[in-house]
């Protein structure tokens, strides 16, 4: 029995709490991604921002691609 190959990406977040310096005491959360294969990096300030960045890499793994990769997602 052959074990499958695994495809994947792998994903390095790293967020902080950053005062804004607008008011005294505001602050705002701030983070920064890093697609780990091709070491990619992209700062975000919303969560939106980072779900769009980690998507580009995952189109077409699920269903109908030509790509020689699984077209699996596990959850």
């Amino acid at each position: 029995m052959t074990t499958p190959t695994v495809y994947g990406h792998s994903f390095i977040v790293r967020v902080w709490l950053e005062e804004t310096g607008h008011e005294a005491g505001r602050t705002a959360w701030r983070g920064r991604v890093t697609h780990v294969p091709s070491h990619e990096q992209r700062y975000f300030e919303k969560m939106q921002d980072l779900v769009s960045f980690v998507q580009r890499y995952l189109q077409g793994w699920e269903g109908g691609s030509d790509s020689d990769q699984p077209h699996r997602i596990y959850e």
